[in-house]
């Protein structure tokens, strides 16, 4: 990242959508010098899809960014505290760590459980392939491929929720990807395994999880749980096809 500009391939991603799909980095203050911009136009052809983060308060980054074609799709926010493991829950709902057998119906649920992801938020990006995109990180969990923990919501043997972790046993315990089934909202079970979350992380430190501005209940939700905002960033994307000449 000499020139502060890193455009990282995301294999997982290209895979699932079909079409070279690829991060991009900004570090420092590269937006004002020719050769990021000569960079990122050398990556911008064929069949292509481009996301990129910034923070909130880098509006040279974003100038870059919309200069380079890219639009804004949502602001992730950050929400924090510290772990509680003696939290509990009451709910009408059994929580455990999921197993092998769970798999089909985590990623069923998964696939019919999001509306305001950024995929979803994204009006380039058709509802089915949004909704592929979660099922297919939802997958990834029992393919070894992501995260190293998830709890499962069961209510009379159905799975109605799920929560991915990410815990690399020195940064916050993070949540990845949380779902309640839509008839099972407001029932208490996210608010379930978030705490079984907690009760069950072993751990000292901090529970951390990202979501959209866009998603008010979310919010309002992570709010009471006692959970305080700590970071902000704009979210872009960039579609090349060659083939409509679009972008």
């Amino acid at each position: 990242m000499a020139d502060g500009l890193n455009i990282v391939r995301d294999v997982w991603l290209t895979g699932v959508l079909g079409r070279d799909a690829y991060k991009v980095e900004i570090e420092g203050s590269p937006v004002e010098d020719a050769r990021p911009r000569e960079r990122l136009a050398e990556v911008q052809t064929g069949r292509v899809f481009m996301y990129a983060k910034t923070a909130t308060d880098r509006r040279a980054d974003v100038r870059f960014l919309e200069d380079g074609g890219f639009h804004l799709i949502d602001t992730n926010v950050v929400f924090e505290k510290a772990i509680d493991p003696s939290r509990g829950s009451s709910d009408g709902c059994a929580v455990r760590w999921a197993v092998d057998r769970d798999g089909p119906s985590v990623v069923a649920l998964a696939g019919r459980s999001f509306e305001v992801s950024r995929f979803h938020m994204d009006p380039e990006v058709p509802r089915e392939t949004a909704d592929r995109i979660k099922a297919a990180w939802a997958e990834s969990y029992f393919a070894g491929g992501r995260g190293e923990r998830m709890a499962v919501a069961d209510v009379d043997g159905t799975v109605v929720g799920f929560l991915l972790l990410l815990d690399d046993g020195t940064g916050p315990l993070v949540i990845d990807l949380v779902a309640t089934d839509p008839g099972h909202r407001r029932s208490g079970v996210a608010r379930a395994l978030v705490a079984f979350a907690e009760s069950s992380s072993g751990r000292p430190g901090r529970i951390r999880v990202g979501t959209q501005l866009a998603n008010a209940p979310s919010i309002g939700f992570y709010q009471d749980a006692g959970f305080r905002l700590v970071d902000s960033r704009y979210v872009f994307h960039y579609h090349h096809d060659e083939t409509t000449g679009s972008s």
